[in-house]
């Protein structure tokens, strides 16, 4: 098959929804290219045209003209957000107009296959297009071989957009009186560069990372002795989120302390990270992680075992195979199903 990514973006979405795929693809012998711009000919010479959260005005219009045509490329919408469960008032709320939330509804159900993620988005796509598919996040295998740094200091970390800031601060609680018994943790943060609700006395041990456009750039620089990820179970745009934090944790031997929320539960019951479902919870078990090294080690030893199971490398038959099926005019859904379930028990609070 010749495939064709289309997308001017750049950033994880871009990553793991587009390149990831498309490299994954091309190992198994496709023809793949990303590119920014589409010109008509160039959509007409390809099989499979992906594009994500398709909704600006111009770039929907050649999209409907292309679904007109006959014989047209298997059309491709690919959405990992839900895009109308955003925080009322939040710049992503006023970003959504209704005339972007249109122009994005008539894409989807234009579209030849729709592809997410996750269940949960799964269930609300497919009321707008039936033939939807899930096809989770996946990680390159090359993290799994990734040896971090020499560290001076305890460090914990996060990672996440501006959105999730929010998550973050659920947890600040236990994180600074966690930092305040032990002076020689470090809180890393990746993202957004402006956290002017720390306290005073723990600025010189928080440090911000501003987001590079090279993801596996971002990979490297991610080297911490626990990871973090906190998420707002009442927030309803939270409720579709993918489990790729702590896929990324896992390849990259952290250890990780997870919300106890349905869209980390199973990832973490399967990768051995700790669930946490309250600040109590999230103090222990930073507790447990700073205090005993040798659980650190096992538990980036597991991480890393279950992660084997969620590269692109050993997945990418999944794009291949909704493809296919899409093209020979088979249903999605008896094509590709959930990343593997739960398996074993997560570590508790009380190790």
């Amino acid at each position: 098959m010749k495939i064709l990514g289309w997308s001017n973006e750049a950033g994880g979405v871009h990553h793991y929804r587009i390149r990831e795929p498309l490299r994954g693809l091309k190992l198994l012998g496709h023809e793949t290219e990303i590119t920014k711009s589409l010109m008509g000919q160039q959509a007409i010479d390809t099989d499979v045209l992906l594009f994500r959260g398709l909704h600006n005005a111009r770039n929907s219009v050649l999209w409907r003209g292309l679904a007109a045509m006959p014989n047209h490329p298997l059309l491709v919408f690919d959405m990992d957000d839900d895009v109308w469960a955003w925080q009322p008032g939040s710049p992503e709320d006023h970003y959504w107009t209704d005339d972007k939330r249109y122009n994005l509804e008539l894409n989807i159900q234009c579209a030849d296959l729709v592809t997410t993620p996750t269940i949960s988005l799964y269930n609300i796509l497919r009321i707008l297009n039936p033939n939807a598919a899930i096809l989770p996040n996946c990680i390159p295998r090359m993290l799994l071989k990734l040896v971090p740094s020499t560290r001076e200091r305890f460090v914990i970390g996060w990672q996440g957009a501006s959105q999730h800031v929010r998550d973050l601060q659920l947890i600040y609680n236990p994180i600074f009186r966690f930092m305040l018994r032990h002076s020689d943790v470090e809180l890393h943060l990746w993202g957004p560069g402006n956290f002017a609700d720390l306290p005073r006395g723990l600025a010189e041990r928080v440090k911000c990372f501003p987001w590079i456009e090279s993801t596996w750039q971002h990979y490297y620089r991610l080297n911490m002795d626990v990871g973090l990820a906190p998420l707002d179970h009442f927030d309803l745009f939270n409720y579709t989120k993918s489990d790729i934090r702590l896929r990324e944790y896992s390849a990259l031997g952290i250890p990780f302390i997870a919300s106890n929320v349905p869209a980390y539960r199973e990832t973490a019951i399967e990768a051995g990270g700790y669930l946490a479902s309250d600040e109590n919870d999230w103090e222990e078990c930073l507790e447990n992680l700073y205090c005993y090294s040798s659980l650190r080690a096992d538990l980036s030893s597991k991480g890393r075992a279950i992660a084997t199971r969620w590269t692109t490398e050993s997945n990418a038959h999944r794009w291949e195979s909704a493809y296919v099926s899409a093209i020979n005019g088979e249903p999605a859904s008896t094509t590709s199903k959930p990343a593997t379930s739960a398996t074993s028990s997560a570590t508790s609070a009380e190790t």
